[in-house]
């Protein structure tokens, strides 16, 4: 990797856990000496201690990815697997702050945290992070249990991830695997078509219902400007801007009466 040359390409050391390795520390290093950027993606364990990150930092990494897939120990542990890992998670998200490495959060979007993606930015935006990046299930393996997106409904997180951006660095990472990468759900395979910023319908919509009726697409709107209304009340109450937090939260209870109050005469699906 050093014969890349400079820039320096960035090496990440992850896993399982990369924390168990003995030699973890010496790998850092020789990939300082040699010239390469080097960053650990540890796993949320008891390894995960204030004195190896100090270790590692030492040694030369630059910076730290952390998974946060809830903004609360029990969505994110019982995502996990493990009671204790949100809170291993955050001490170390500050020790390596506190320590000036550079810190990526990334967030497995997926059923169980759809609506708590807000929060998650808030938490983002109070601890702080050079990036956060939300990845989408691939419904492989265990991930087939996990609960995987609908297609509108990735349209609308990728639609959020890209106006919570104006608070915090923000991106989505996609797999091969996962039924939407990119924004791709307007596809022929569906007949769901998500909506236009307008909250006009964009595709193929249903011709016999009135060009006003609410319809899934169009909740789908809604869901994602209320999603935004919350996450922008947290951020500014984080940061201490109080009068846009209170306009905010207003809009996000407005919000949700007419989202989810007219939802409820949606046909099933």
């Amino acid at each position: 990797m050093a014969g890349f040359g400079q820039p320096a390409p960035l090496f990440v050391i992850t896993g399982g856990d990369p924390f168990q390795r003995p030699d973890l520390t010496d790998l850092i290093a020789h990939g300082r000496k040699v010239g390469v950027r080097v960053a650990v993606s540890p796993s949320g364990t008891p390894t995960l201690t204030d004195e190896r990150l100090r270790a590692v930092h030492a040694a030369g990494a630059s910076g730290l990815s952390l998974r946060l897939d809830g903004s609360t120990a029990e969505l994110h542990d019982a995502f996990r697997g493990v009671p204790g890992v949100f809170r291993w998670t955050l001490d170390a998200w500050d020790t390596a702050r506190c320590l000036g490495m550079k810190v990526q959060i990334n967030t497995t979007v997926a059923r169980h945290n759809l609506y708590d993606l807000p929060d998650i930015v808030r938490l983002v935006a109070e601890h702080g992070a050079m990036l956060w990046s939300a990845f989408f299930l691939a419904p492989t393996g265990r991930g087939r249990t996990l609960g995987a997106l609908t297609p509108a409904e990735v349209e609308d997180v990728l639609n959020f991830v890209h106006d919570v951006g104006l608070a915090v660095p923000a991106k989505t990472t996609t797999s091969a695997a996962s039924p939407c990468s990119a924004k791709c759900s307007r596809t022929a395979a569906t007949t769901t078509w998500p909506c236009s910023d307008s909250g006009r319908c964009t595709g193929n919509c249903a011709s016999d219902r009135p060009s006003w009726a609410l319809t899934p697409e169009r909740a789908g709107c809604g869901v994602r400007r209320l999603m935004l209304a919350a996450g922008g009340h947290g951020i500014a109450h984080a940061k201490g801007h109080f009068e846009p937090a209170r306009i905010l939260a207003v809009a996000s209870l407005v919000g949700s009466l007419g989202v989810v109050l007219p939802a409820t005469a949606l046909p099933a699906t």
